[in-house]
Order: structure tokens, then sequence, then C-alpha cells
């Protein structure tokens, strides 16, 4: 059985989510999926102009991961755009830099999740905040620690 993947933190949710050729209508065009991560990592690189390594530490990932993220992001771009198809940026497996996991609510935006284990009386989080720390990050300091958080979200 292969490892789980480690969450990629992204500064911020992708500001729109799809991206298509001018006049083409979209029952005609097929989809190339980014990743969120994938988009932080062309962010980083491309247009912020980061080296590997501080790039791979802003999103917390080896350096060898982040290669590989950036790879297969400037693919799926690239395809998408010689190609002509719509880009779809979506999925991944990504949080927050603030440490709060992203999920998309009803209507497919991106919204923050408090961490699990606020809940429970018998945990202590920071300013008693239970939005304030995340699953598996050093903020949440529940009694059980943060490989308590993984195993609930799982």
């Amino acid at each position: 059985m292969p490892r789980p993947k480690h969450d990629r933190h992204v500064a911020d949710s992708p500001r729109v989510s799809y991206f298509k050729p001018q006049g083409i209508p979209m029952v005609y065009l097929e989809e190339a999926r980014l990743s969120v991560e994938g988009l932080e990592a062309l962010r980083l690189a491309d247009f912020e102009g980061l080296g590997a390594a501080e790039a791979a530490g802003r999103m917390r990932v080896s350096r060898h991961t982040f290669g590989r993220v950036l790879a297969e992001a400037r693919r799926v771009v690239a395809r998408a755009l010689v190609e002509g198809l719509a880009l779809r940026i979506e999925g991944g497996q990504w949080v927050l830099a603030a440490g709060r996991p992203a999920e998309p609510n009803s209507e497919g935006q991106v919204t923050e999740r408090p961490c699990a284990a606020a809940a429970r009386p018998d945990d202590e989080h920071r300013d008693g905040d239970p939005t304030a720390s995340a699953p598996g990050t050093r903020n949440c300091r529940g009694r059980r620690g943060p490989r308590a958080h993984k195993e609930e979200e799982s």
C-alpha cells in the first residue's frame, strides 16, 4: 500500500476555477484538470520566480515533490493551450498556508474547515477559538495531538 500524501500548503484559494478558449461553446470543449497545488507551484516558480528550494519550503514539501507537482502542472497547462481544452482548477491534497484545510461548499466555493477536535471540551486550542487551528497543524494543540486529527479525517 502506498504512503498517504501529505497536504501541500497554498497561500490562498484560487480566485477563479475555470478557463476556456474564447468563442467555443462549452458543449464542444474537453477539459484538463489542474490541481490547486499545481497552480500554487506555477505561481511560486513561474510567476514569483522562486527557486525550487524556497518554493518547496513555502509549500512544505520536499524539492523533489515540488518538482513533480510543477512538472505535472506545466504539462496540464501546455496540453490545454496546445489542444484548445478548457482548464478546470480544482482538487488535490492541499491546505491553506494559515493551516486550515480547504474544502468546497455546496456552491463549489472553497471554504475553511475548523478543526474537528475543537468541538471536544477536553481539548485546548489557541485563544479558545475552534477555527484558529486545523487538524494536523502545529497550531492545533488538542490533547490527543496532530496524529489523532489525521486519523479522524480518514
